[in-house]
């Protein structure tokens, strides 16, 4: 017999009660009006609006700033682009100068200090740093598509400062002059550090090539097209000069780390990348390799043809030092320097058959 609503007037209804849910603050901040709020770290201040009709929304990047104005409705009032400098904050701040007074206007953005948040407080708007990985979530439950950009996330920060304003806090300038004279004191520092080690590396620069006429093999490792002193030296620290050190080419491959690793179990075949090798000789035997095409007919068509074959930039350009490899390695063990006139697969292309 199925009872009268009557009956079950005032019953609960679900599991709410019992089953467990997310975990709850028992000491929450204090927030807008004496609201709850959510205290983040190293932020303070709370955000005391009394008449706040606008709201922004910025997602800071390298290039350029998206920022997005919402008014007290959440209409979108306007998004613009603005470049990462003191011009484009100028262009912004007189832009919301016109919306009424910057105590009134806050602006949420992904972090709490850096230039461009000191610049937004000069003219008074109230800076709310907020978490991006909140926002990621908000995103994901309010954009079901996945659909993501600059724009669209300058204008989801606004939407949250304007729907969560009651449990965010604001962020506040340094005005400690000791402070302040303290932080100037360290930048400095560090830029007298980086100074010297941009000089140190300058004179070992020049030491390198300085003695690097006086290794046997020096002279052919700068013969190759394209190959600066400071390549060939370090192409020449990786390779060395021990003949009996390497089998054959494909040992130096190996080393440099531009050969695939083969896989092989019953009748699963598979070749990955090697990453055991000497790291900063992959580099030079690279950078060489990819410069060398802009010089050198053959190399060029080795690295069309691997492009052609479905590889990218990088593989390509590995196919082509193992190629080289080759090369470099008979001028190595008959201790000449590279000649063009010599590279037989290079004279065979430059030179047209005979019909």
């Amino acid at each position: 017999m199925t009872p009268s609503l009557s009956a079950l007037a005032g019953l609960p209804t679900g599991t709410r009660e019992t089953c467990r849910g997310a975990p709850v603050s028992d000491h929450p901040g204090v927030g807008l009006a004496g609201g709850p709020a959510l205290p983040l770290h190293g932020v303070t201040g709370a955000l005391a609006l009394n008449e706040t009709l606008h709201f922004v929304g910025i997602d800071w990047a390298a290039v350029e700033h998206a920022v997005c104005i919402m008014d007290v409705t959440g209409k979108i009032v306007s998004q613009i682009m603005i470049k990462p400098s003191a011009d484009g904050i100028a262009v912004l701040v007189r832009r919301l100068a016109e919306l009424g007074d910057p105590a009134d206007i806050p602006i949420a953005i992904e972090r709490p200090n850096g230039r461009l948040v000191d610049l937004l407080l000069e003219p008074g708007h109230p800076v709310v740093p907020v978490n991006p990985n909140a926002i990621k979530t908000w995103r994901d439950g309010e954009v079901f598509s996945g659909a993501k950009s600059d724009a669209g996330n300058a204008a989801m920060i606004a939407e949250y400062l304007h729907l969560r304003q009651h449990r965010l806090r604001t962020v506040t300038g340094t005005t400690d002059e000791a402070l302040t004279e303290a932080l100037r004191d360290a930048v400095l520092a560090v830029a007298s550090v980086l100074t010297a080690l941009g000089t140190a590396i300058k004179d070992l620069d020049r030491s390198t090539v300085a003695h690097l006429g006086e290794r046997p093999d020096g002279k052919i490792l700068t013969s190759l097209p394209r190959s600066s002193q400071i390549n060939a030296a370090q192409m020449l620290a990786g390779w060395d000069d021990c003949r009996q050190a390497y089998e054959c080419p494909d040992s130096v491959a190996a080393l440099a780390g531009c050969t695939a690793v083969p896989n092989q179990s019953g009748k699963h075949r598979a070749v990955h990348f090697r990453w055991a090798c000497n790291k900063h000789f992959r580099r030079a035997m690279t950078s060489f390799a990819d410069n060398s095409r802009h010089a050198n007919p053959w190399a060029a068509k080795i690295y069309r043809d691997a492009i052609a074959d479905g590889k990218d930039h990088p593989h390509a350009v590995r196919v082509l030092v193992r190629a080289w490899i080759r090369v470099i390695w008979r001028c190595w063990l008959d201790s000449t320097s590279y000649a063009p006139t010599k590279h037989g697969a290079l004279r065979r292309q430059i030179t047209p058959t005979a019909a």
